[in-house]
């Protein structure tokens, strides 16, 4: 593996770009933070097969986010970087996932569909109901995210949570949309990450008591027709019924993703 050098970024982000929905964290971080050394950018890998990348691969924090078109690279090198950085998760397509989790067999392995949100009915004439949250919204917005089972598996408590809604509000790198009733928090849907081409989103969450309601559509329709504007908008998914749902109403699946969980 080759470390990757700060003047190699827009390189690597012209080879990521034509298949971004396949690499979408691997793409936003490195165009977001740059690559480098430093406690401001993220470390870089990369592997060369007759002058074209095999595999990139970038360390975020405890995680890695891989790309690799041909899936034949050098997993002992990966599994290598894992353990020199403690890495926790590794995300990537899921043929990718597939190739290298036989050197993982302290990972568990999870898989998803990542959709492009297109288009959504039209429920323009409630929008006015849907605010911009704010920090002061945080603490409220985390109680009903983590009713959610995947929201609380996903997360170690409601400080770490806060804490992400927290950066992401003051850095401008993503935003949450709430619906309220009587004053209380009974929907939500947040842009979890943005750079100049696509939007990630996290489609709506509704309040248990709110189920019967066209809350959570209202939410969704307001993501997919007015915060994405001209760039792409794509959700990870789970729930088959749900990518179903989306794929009946014009809203391809684009990509299968996996990720490998330690242990």
């Amino acid at each position: 593996m080759i470390k990757a050098k700060s003047c190699e970024r827009d390189a690597i982000l012209e080879y990521l770009l034509p298949n971004v929905e396949k690499c979408l964290y691997l793409y936003l971080d490195i165009f977001q933070y740059g690559i480098g050394d430093t406690q401001d950018t993220v470390d870089v890998w990369y592997e060369m097969q007759e002058d074209e990348y095999s595999v990139i691969i970038m360390k975020y924090y405890n995680s890695l986010q891989m790309y690799s078109v041909t899936n034949n690279f050098s997993v002992s090198d990966l599994r290598e970087i894992a353990d020199n950085y403690g890495i926790e998760r590794i995300f990537s397509e899921k043929t990718t996932i597939d190739y290298i989790s036989d050197m993982f067999p302290d990972y568990l392995a999870q898989y998803g569909k990542v959709s492009e949100l297109k288009k959504h009915r039209d429920f323009s004439k409630y929008y006015h109901r849907i605010e911009k949250a704010s920090v002061d919204d945080i603490s409220e917005l985390v109680a009903l995210l983590l009713m959610d089972e995947e929201n609380a598996r996903s997360y170690n408590s409601n400080k770490e949570l806060e804490a992400m809604l927290k950066h992401l509000f003051e850095t401008d790198l993503g935003e949450s949309y709430i619906l309220r009733e009587d004053g209380k928090i009974v929907a939500t849907g947040t842009i979890l990450a943005k750079s100049d081409v696509f939007l990630i989103a996290a489609y709506s969450m509704v309040h248990p008591d709110y189920h019967h309601t066209l809350y959570g559509s209202i939410v969704d329709s307001y993501l997919t027709n007015v915060v994405k504007k001209e760039r792409r908008l794509f959700g990870f998914m789970m729930d088959p019924r749900r990518i179903r749902a989306l794929e009946l109403t014009g809203n391809p699946v684009v990509s299968e993703y996996g990720k490998l969980i330690k242990k």
